[in-house]
Parts: structure tokens; sequence; C-alpha cells
């Protein structure tokens, strides 16, 4: 956000963000930077710990709040659960060719965003999670990228930066999904569109809607997804069950359960985290593209390129216009 900076520990960069013309009563955060808020008609008031150096206190975030639950509790957990580096390459090709500066969209813990750094590019990321960004911004300083790492506190359906020239946006590994209309589509894809600089390119990456997927039915029963092992030995099994299954929204609800057990093998903890989804269809994702203002739209299957075929990955790379229709 213009004017809105501040610093973290060791020098990482680091912005407060804003919801875009929407009321936001008062908050105050919580002392240790943490995530935080106050849950008013389903959304949970966000605020980061950054303030102006005014000395007043930053601009909440207004934000759905399943969208940030989900991720309060995820964060010290999710670089194991999603120990993947497939998609990492094709970003890699991508902002090479795009250049500086590059803008990663829910970038949580920089799985992404700082492999695309230590390769020499200028990264700003955003996320509603000040959880994730915390973890992110430790990756930053641990790694000396933070003369190349500007992060922000934001909601991608309604952030607005001071740059306004990046040759890239991307939102990686299903990471758009998160947002649970097409209203907040439609939005994310406008503010994306606003910070591109023409001919500018936005890439993302979505879950293919094949039909044996959407024909699961809602389980009582978890069933084992993942295993790893935290730092301390502890290990953790994540146990997944799908919910509810809401057709006419396209929203499919989720529980991740964490069992997590010490080192003689008894069960410590559980913890309990609810994951929603928006599935897109192809057509679907390109007219809101087309109204948002991208053209030249390609969709893939795969991080190798191949043409998109309804199944695997849904990634599409769009250019943005010169000038936006409406």
């Amino acid at each position: 956000m213009p004017g809105r900076r501040g610093s973290a520990a060791g020098g990482c960069r680091v912005h407060g963000g804003r919801a875009q013309d929407r009321p936001v009563p008062d908050c105050v955060p919580r002392p240790k930077g943490g995530l935080v808020g106050l849950e008013q008609g389903g959304r949970l008031v966000a605020c980061s710990q950054v303030r102006e150096s005014s000395g007043l206190a930053p601009a909440p975030l207004l934000v759905p709040l399943a969208r940030v639950a989900s991720y309060v509790d995820f964060a010290e957990y999710y670089d194991l659960d999603h120990a993947i580096v497939e998609d990492i390459p094709f970003y890699l090709d991508l902002a090479g060719r795009q250049g500086s500066p590059v803008l990663e969209l829910a970038c949580g813990t920089g799985r992404v965003l700082l492999p695309l750094a230590g390769a020499g590019l200028d990264l700003h990321g955003l996320d509603v999670s000040e959880n994730m960004l915390a973890v992110c911004r430790r990756g930053v300083e641990r790694l000396g990228l933070s003369e190349r790492v500007t992060l922000h506190h934001g909601d991608m359906a309604g952030f607005d930066l001071a740059r306004k020239d990046f040759t890239l946006a991307f939102a990686a590994l299903r990471s758009f999904m998160h947002l649970l209309s097409r209203a907040e589509q439609l939005a994310c894809l406008q503010r994306a569109h606003a910070h591109l600089r023409p001919d500018g390119r936005l890439a993302l990456d979505l879950i293919a809607p094949d039909p044996v997927r959407l024909a699961q039915r809602p389980s009582e029963r978890f069933e084992v997804r993942r295993e790893f092992n935290l730092p301390d030995g502890r290990r953790v099994l994540r146990k997944q069950r799908l919910v509810a299954h809401d057709r006419a929204t396209q929203v499919r609800h989720f529980e991740f359960l964490f069992e997590v057990y010490d080192r003689e093998g008894h069960l410590a903890h559980e913890r309990v985290v609810p994951i929603s989804l928006r599935y897109s269809f192809r057509d679907e994702l390109e007219g809101l593209l087309d109204a948002a203002g991208f053209v030249d739209v390609a969709a893939f299957r795969d991080y190798e390129g191949h043409p998109y075929d309804g199944t695997g990955e849904l990634i599409v790379v769009a250019r943005r216009a010169a000038t936006r229709r409406g």
C-alpha cells in the first residue's frame, strides 16, 4: 500500500495491505505480531503489526474468516506437508523470461518465492495470513534475500500496492481456489491486472475439475494423505476428508486432521483445520480473465507445458491487455 511501510527483524521489508472500499472497524493487534482479529459477519478483521512512520496503527484487513483461519494453525506444518518442487522450474522459466519485478499472490511461506528470489529476481509476496508470512520472513532472512524480497500483508481479492509495474503475477498450487466465489475471483484478477505493466503476464494453477474427483462423496472417515517428521523428532500424520460439496457454488469443503506423535509413538495432540476450495472450469476461468482485461490465454495440464485436456492441473497463463474494458 502506498506510504505504508515498515521493517521486520533482519531488514526484510514488510508492507501492510488493505481491503479496498470496505468498511473496517477498529481493532488492536496482538502484541507479538500474530494473526489477530474480530469476527464480524463471517469475516475476520486481521491486522498487520507493521506501523507507519507516523506511528498510526495499520489499516485492518477485512477478509473471509475461513480463508484466514485455515492457515492460522497450518503455517507450522505447511512446508513439510507441501514439500513440492515440481512447479518451481515452471515459474523460474516464466519469471526469467518476463524479468523483474514479480508479484506472487498468496505467497504463503515462500515455497516458490524464495527460489525465484534466490535466482536473482526481485520478488513481492502478498498473503492474507501473518502466520504464513512470518515463516516466509524467516526464510528471507536466513537466505540473505532481504534486498530482493518485499512482503505485503493483504487480501488477494482486494489489494492495492504502491508498485503497478510488475512483469509477472502468479498464484501457485491451488491458491486461487481459496477464493470461494466468482465475484472474489474476478476481483483478484482485476487487482492483478491493475498491478501489471502492459503486456505483463498472469499465471494461475488450479486443479482440473475432472468428473472422478467431483463424484467423490462426503465421508465421516479420515484417510491418511501424508506423513512427515517435525524438526524436534515428532511425527505427524496428515489425514483428510471431504465434508461437503456445494455444486451450486462449486465449493468443496475439507477437513485436514493433523495427528502429532511424540518420539515414543504416543499421540501427543491433534488439530483439525478446515479447508475450502472452489474449482473452476476452463471456459469459466477464461471468461473471468477476459472480463478482467486479459488476453492470449494459454492453458496447460502440467508444468511441462502440455496442452490442457481436462486432467491433472489447470494452469493458465494470460497477457494483460493495455487497457481493460469497462
